[in-house]
C-alpha cells in the first residue's frame, strides 16, 4: 500500500496548529522490495533457531528496520538494515512442526512491505528405534552368531551397532525404515550392544544397552542339537524341549542346552527340572503363544533351576491353582522381559526362591497367601517397574533376606499380613516411592536391612488396615532417603529403636521422622535409643535429656493490625524467640482459607516472611473483606500461636470524576482554568491529587464526608496563552488508585489582527457599500459591524451594504474582528457619504444653483483632468476611495471651499511634498500622539520655518505676514501603503476662501486639511507620497 509523502521546498510548520504552509510537491511513496535468499521454500531442518537470509531494495531509503515472522509471531528484529545488503535474522527457539515465515521491512520514510511467505519444517526429534523378530536381545545363544533387526518411526539415513565398544554399519532393509545386522563367526563370550540411527535431518536416536551371550557348542551325537551333553546316551532324564510346543513334564529331566520357543507345565510330584542354561521364551518381547513360561501344578517337591526365562506376556513362573504347592525350590534362574510378574505364586507353602536374577519386568516376585516361603540372595535390577517383592493377603512366617532390590516404585510391599514375617539383611535402594510400605500388616520383624537413597520415604506405614504397632523395626541402617526415613500415617505408635539414622544429632533424627510431632492426629515413632554408627558397628545410644521446653513466642511485625491493603496475597513478617531451639517450623493461617503457607526451617529471632498463596483454597488470592491472620510456630516439641492480626483486603479502586464547573476539552478566551474533582470509596481515607501539566498541584479547597467522599476544586489563574493538560487521581487507604481521563484546555486571549482599511467602494443616494480585506487567520469567526454607533449585524465576510440611508449625508462605519473563542479586535472606522439628490441648473447637473452655478468635485485614477466647477457658493463632496498607487494633486483657484474623503496610509517618517505658488515645501510626520492617535504635520510656507499655533480646524495667519499658515491633523495609520490622486479640484466662491480636505479611516487615518489662500489665482499642487512599508 502506497502512502503520500511531501518533499518540502519552502515550507514551515506552525507547531500550535499543526498546519503545513508553503510550497512543495506531493508524490506517491515507494515501498521496499524484499528478497529471501536462504533457506529455499519447503526446507526441512533440525535447526530450531534457523537463520533467514534476505536483502531489500528501495529507490529512496538507504536503510530501514526488519522483522522476521514465523506463523505471524515476531521472532527476530533488526533496527538497522541497509539497502541492497545481504542480511540475516535468527529466529528464537521454535518447536517442531511446519512453519510459515516471512520478513517485513520498514524503510526510513515509514513505508512497509512484506516478502513472499516461505514454508519450513523443523524436526529436532530423534528417530524411535524398535527391535523386531528375529533379534537376539538379552539372551544366551549356543551358536557363533547373533542377529539384530530394527524398524524406525521415520526414514533413516544411516544406522550403526556399537558392539563391545566397536561400531559396525547396519544394512538397510527393503526401505530406509528397516535396518539390520548379522554378526557371525564370533567367539564365546558376552556381547553388549546398542544401536545408533541418524534420520534424514541427522537427528540421532539410540537404544539402551542389551546383551547376547554366545556359547559355542557342537552337535556331538548328530541329533541336531548343539550340546555339550550327549542327548542320546539312553538317559531318560536328559532330553531337549519341544520347540513351539507346550512341554508337559512329569519326571526329572536335564534339558539339552538350547533356545526354545516353548512353555513348560509341571504336572506331578517330585520333579527336578534343570534348564542347563537353556533359554525359553515367547515369540517376542510383547506376546507369545503362551503367556507364562513355567506353570507349576499343585504338586509337592518340585525344583526349577538354571533357566533363562524371557519375553512372556504373562508371568515367568506361576503356580497354577489352589490348594497350592509345597516344598518347591526356584533356584539360579534369570528371568527378564516379563509383562507381568517374574515369579507369581499363590497359596504356596514352604517354597525357597534364591539366587535368581530378575530384571526388565513389570513386577518382581508376588507371593499371595504364601506361608513359610523364603526369598533370598536374589537380585532385582533397576528395570523393574512396580515392586520388587510383594507379600499380600494373610501370608505369614515368610523370610525375605539377603536380597538386593535396586528397582521399582516400591522395594518391598507388605500388605494385609497375619504376621511373623522376617525381612532382614536386604539392601533396598533407588525405589522411586518407598523402600518398604506396610499396609495393615502385623508382627513383622524388619531388621538388619540397609534402606538408603530411595527417592521418597524409607519405611511408610500406610493409613489403612490393622494396628501396625506390633511390627518391630530395629537394627536397620535407614538414612539419606529423600522425604522421611519413617513416615507414620497411622494413629498407633511405632517402635523403631536401635536403628542407625545416618547421624547422632537427635534434632536431625527427629526431623527425618514424620509422626505425632508433625501431625498430632498421628502416632509417635519411638526411635530412641538409636545406634551411634551403622550396623553392625553401632551401639545403642540415648538422646541427651532435653531441657525443659519453652513454647516459642511469636511477634508479627508487619503489616500493622487493621491495615488496609489491595494485596490479596499479603506478605506477613514475623519473628519468634525460643530459648532452646535455633530453628522451628512456622505456618501462616487466615480466616478465609485456613492454612496458607509454611516454612520448615524458620530461624530463631530472625525476620521471616510468609505469603498467603500456598494453600489450594488460597490460590488466586483472598477476596475483599476483613480477615484475621495468625502464625503458628512449632519447635522441637511444642507449638504456639501468635496474636490475631486483622487485615482489610480491598482491591476495588475508588471512583473518581470531574464535578460541576470543570472546564471541558476546548479553547477558551480567558487566563484561568477551573477544575472540580470528586472521589468516592466504601472505605474511608480517600486522597485526591491534581496533576496539572505533569506536576502535582495543591487544591484551593477540599471538603469530605467521613473519608468516603471527597470534593476538591482549584481555580488556576494568571495563565499565559497556551495548551494545558490536567487529570485527577484518587487513591484509597488500601493503595488502590484510579484516575479521570486527561483533559486538554487551550487558553487564547490574543485578539484578532486589526482590519488594515475599510473602503466605501460604491454608493447611492440611500446606500453605501463598504469592503475590507478578509481575515483568513485560523480561528477567525466574524466581524462586528456598527453604523453611527448603532449595532447593525455580525458577518463572516469582509463587506457591508448599508441601506435605508439619507441622501447627501455622511455615515461612519465601525468594524472590529471577533475570533471563535470570543477575542475582539480593535475598531476600524470609515466615513462614507451618500450621493446628493439631483440639483437644478449647472452644467452636467453637478450641483444646484443654476447654470454653471454649482461646484463640481471629482476623482480620477488615471490622472485625467475632469471639468471644473465654476459656480461659487456650493460645497461638493468627494465620494471616491482610492487604493491604487498614484500621486495626489490639488488645484485651488480664486476663493474656494471643498470637502472630500480620501484614504491614506501614513507612518512616522512618511513625507508629503507640497508646492505652493510653485515653491516646493515638505511636510514630515514628526510624531505620533499616543493618546488620540493623531499625527501633527507642519507645512512651512516659506523655506524659513514659521511658528504655528493650534487653532482647531480653521486656517489662520499666525505671524501676520499676510500668508496663511497650514496645520494638518492625520489619524495614526496601519495597514498597507496607499497613494491617492485627487486632480483638478477647483471651486470659485465669493465668500472668505477656505478649503477642507479630510482623509478618514478607522485604522488608516483622517486627514483634515484646512487650506486658505488670500491671494487670487494661487495654484497649489499638493503631492502626497508614501514610503514603502514593511509590516511591523
Amino acid at each position: 500500500m502506497q502512502k503520500t509523502k511531501i518533499h518540502f521546498a519552502a515550507a514551515f510548520i506552525i507547531a500550535a496548529t499543526f498546519f503545513l504552509i508553503g510550497l512543495g510537491t506531493v508524490e506517491a511513496a515507494i515501498s521496499p522490495t524484499i528478497y529471501i535468499t536462504a533457506p529455499v521454500n519447503n526446507t526441512k531442518t533440525n535447526d530450531n533457531t534457523p537463520s533467514i537470509f534476505f536483502y531489500f531494495t528501495d529507490p529512496e531509503a538507504g536503510n530501514g528496520s526488519a522483522t522476521l515472522y514465523f506463523n505471524a509471531t515476531n521472532v527476530s528484529y533488526n533496527g538497522t538494515v541497509f539497502n541492497n545488503t545481504n542480511t540475516s535474522l535468527t529466529a528464537s527457539t521454535l518447536s517442531d512442526g511446519n512453519w510459515t515465515f516471512w520478513v517485513n521491512v520498514t524503510d526510513f520514510f515509514g513505508d512497509t512491505n512484506k516478502s513472499w511467505m516461505y514454508d519450513i519444517l523443523i524436526d529436532t526429534t530423534p528417530p524411535i528405534i524398535t527391535f523386531v523378530n528375529p533379534t537376539d536381545s538379552n539372551i544366551s545363544a549356543q551358536r557363533d552368531w547373533f542377529y539384530i533387526n530394527t524398524t524406525l518411526n521415520e526414514e533413516g539415513q544411516s544406522a550403526n551397532a556399537e558392539i563391545n565398544g566397536s561400531n559396525y554399519s547396519m544394512a538397510q532393509g527393503t526401505t530406509n525404515l528397516e535396518w539390520f545386522i548379522n554378526r557371525s563367526g564370533l567367539s564365546e563370550g558376552n556381547y553388549t550392544w546398542r544401536i545408533f540411527v541418524n534420520d534424514t535431518l541427522l537427528n540421532n536416536g539410540k537404544t539402551g544397552f542389551a546383551w547376547t551371550n554366545i556359547t559355542v557348542v557342537f552337535d556331538n551325537d548328530g541329533d541336531g542339537f548343539n550340546s555339550s551333553i550327549d542327548c542320546n546316551d539312553n538317559n531318560a532324564t536328559v532330553r531337549p524341549l519341544l520347540n513351539n510346543s507346550e512341554n508337559n513334564i512329569s519326571s526329572n529331566i536335564l534339558v539339552c542346552s538350547g533356545i526354545y520357543i516353548a512353555k513348560i507345565y509341571l504336572g506331578n510330584n517330585n520333579i527336578y527340572l534343570d534348564g542347563n542354561g537353556s533359554t525359553i521364551g515367547g515369540n517376542n518381547s510383547t506376546a507369545g503363544p503362551w503367556p507364562n513360561g513355567i506353570t507349576v501344578h499343585p504338586y509337592n517337591s518340585i525344583e526349577i533351576r538354571n533357566f533363562n526365562i524371557q519375553n512372556y506376556s504373562g508371568n515367568g513362573i506361576i503356580s497354577d491353582i489352589t490348594p497350592g504347592t509345597s516344598n518347591t525350590n526356584i533356584i539360579n534362574n534369570n528371568i527378564s522381559h516379563i509383562s507381568g510378574a517374574a515369579i507369581n505364586l499363590t497359596t504356596t507353602i514352604n517354597f525357597t526362591i534364591k539366587n535368581n536374577n530378575i530384571f526388565s519386568s513389570k513386577f518382581g516376585i508376588l507371593l499371595d497367601s504364601a506361608n513359610f516361603t523364603t526369598i533370598k540372595n536374589t537380585v532385582f535390577e533397576s528395570s523393574i517397574e512396580e515392586y520388587g517383592i510383594a507379600l499380600i493377603n494373610s501370608a505369614g512366617f515368610n523370610t525375605i533376606e539377603n536380597n538386593s532390590i535396586n528397582a521399582g516404585s516400591i522395594g518391598i510391599d507388605l500388605a494385609y499380613l497375619t504376621g511373623y514375617n522376617s525381612i532382614s539383611y536386604n539392601n533396598i535402594t533407588s525405589s522411586s516411592i518407598y523402600a518398604i510400605i506396610i499396609t495393615g500388616s502385623v508382627y513383622n520383624n524388619i531388621t538388619f536391612n540397609n534402606i538408603y537413597g530411595n527417592n521418597w520415604d524409607g519405611i511408610f506405614f500406610d493409613t489403612s488396615g490393622a494396628d501396625p504397632s506390633s511390627n518391630n523395626v530395629s537394627y536397620n541402617n535407614i538414612y539419606s532417603n529423600s522425604n522421611y526415613e519413617i513416615n507414620n500415617q497411622q494413629t498407633a505408635n511405632i517402635t523403631a529403636e536401635f536403628n542407625w539414622w545416618g547421624t547422632t544429632d537427635c534434632s536431625a533424627i527427629n526431623a527425618s521422622i514424620y509422626d505425632y510431632y508433625d501431625n498430632s492426629s498421628l502416632g509417635i515413632v519411638d526411635w530412641a535409643p538409636f545406634l551411634n554408627d551403622s550396623y553392625p558397628n553401632g551401639v545403642p545410644s540415648p538422646c541427651p535429656s532435653p531441657p525443659p521446653n519453652t513454647p516459642p513466642t511469636i511477634n508479627i511485625t508487619a503489616p500493622p493490625n487493621n491495615t488496609k491493603t489491595n494485596d490479596n496475597t499479603p506478605l506477613i513478617t514475623f519473628y519468634f524467640t525460643d530459648p532452646e531451639n535455633t530453628t522451628a517450623e512456622s505456618r501462616l493461617y487466615n480466616s478465609y482459607c485456613q492454612f496458607s503457607t509454611n516454612n520448615t526451617t524458620t530461624q530463631n529471632n530472625t525476620y521471616t516472611n510468609l505469603e498467603s498463596n500456598s494453600d489450594p483454597n488460597c490460590l488466586g488470592g483472598i477476596p475483599d473483606g476483613n480477615w484475621s491472620f495468625w502464625v503458628n510456630v512449632t519447635d522441637y516439641i511444642t507449638e504456639n500461636k501468635s496474636e490475631l492480626l486483622y487485615l482489610i483486603i480491598d482491591t476495588i479502586p475508588p471512583g473518581v470524576f470531574y464535578d460541576t464547573g470543570t472546564d471541558q476539552n476546548g479553547t477558551y478566551s480567558k487566563n484561568w482554568i477551573f477544575i472540580n474533582g470528586t472521589a468516592t470509596d466504601p472505605t474511608p481515607s480517600i486522597g485526591l491529587v491534581l496533576e496539572f501539566n505533569g506536576a502535582n498541584e495543591s487544591w484551593d479547597n477540599c471538603q469530605t464526608t467521613d473519608g468516603t467522599w471527597v470534593n476538591c476544586w482549584k481555580n488556576k489563574t494568571g495563565l499565559a496563552d497556551g495548551t494545558y493538560l490536567f487529570k485527577v487521581y484518587a487513591h484509597d487507604g488500601a493503595g488502590n488508585e484510579n484516575t479521570t481521563e486527561i483533559r486538554i484546555v487551550t487558553l487564547d486571549t490574543t485578539p484578532p489582527s486589526n482590519i488594515p482599511w475599510i473602503n466605501d467602494t460604491s454608493n447611492g443616494t440611500n446606500w453605501i457599500y463598504w469592503e475590507w480585506p478578509q481575515d483568513a487567520t485560523l480561528g477567525f469567526s466574524h466581524y462586528e459591524i456598527w453604523l453611527n454607533n448603532t449595532f447593525r449585524e455580525n458577518k463572516s465576510t469582509s463587506n457591508y451594504n448599508a441601506t435605508g440611508l439619507s441622501a447627501n449625508t455622511g455615515y461612519e462605519i465601525q468594524v472590529r474582528p471577533v475570533d471563535d473563542v470570543g477575542n475582539i479586535g480593535n475598531w476600524t472606522n470609515d466615513t462614507g457619504f451618500t450621493k446628493a439628490s439631483t440639483g437644478g441648473g449647472g452644467n452636467n447637473n453637478d450641483g444646484g444653483g443654476g447654470n454653471n452655478g454649482g461646484g463640481g468635485v471629482s476623482t480620477n485614477l488615471t490622472n485625467k483632468t475632469n471639468p471644473q466647477a465654476r459656480v461659487p457658493g456650493v460645497s461638493q463632496a468627494i465620494n471616491r476611495t482610492v487604493q491604487t498607487p498614484s500621486s495626489l494633486i490639488i488645484n485651488l483657484s480664486k476663493e474656494f471651499s471643498a470637502r472630500g474623503l480620501i484614504k491614506l496610509e501614513l507612518r512616522v517618517g512618511d513625507v508629503i511634498q507640497v508646492e505652493i505658488a510653485k515653491e516646493p515645501h515638505t511636510i514630515t510626520i514628526d510624531k505620533i500622539n499616543a493618546k488620540n492617535k493623531t499625527v501633527t504635520l507642519i507645512i512651512r510656507s516659506t523655506p524659513t520655518e514659521v511658528n504655528l499655533k493650534e487653532s482647531g480646524s480653521v486656517l489662520v495667519d499666525v505671524d501676520g505676514d499676510g500668508k496663511y499658515d497650514i496645520k494638518i491633523i492625520i489619524d495614526r495609520v496601519d495597514g498597507e501603503k496607499t497613494t491617492v490622486i485627487l486632480q483638478d479640484l477647483k471651486v470659485e466662491r465669493e465668500q472668505t476662501p477656505t478649503a477642507f480636505l479630510t482623509l478618514t479611516q478607522g485604522q488608516v487615518g483622517i486627514l483634515g486639511a484646512i487650506i486658505g489662500a488670500a491671494m487670487f489665482s494661487i495654484l497649489v499642487y499638493f503631492y502626497v507620497r508614501k514610503r514603502e512599508m514593511v509590516k511591523r
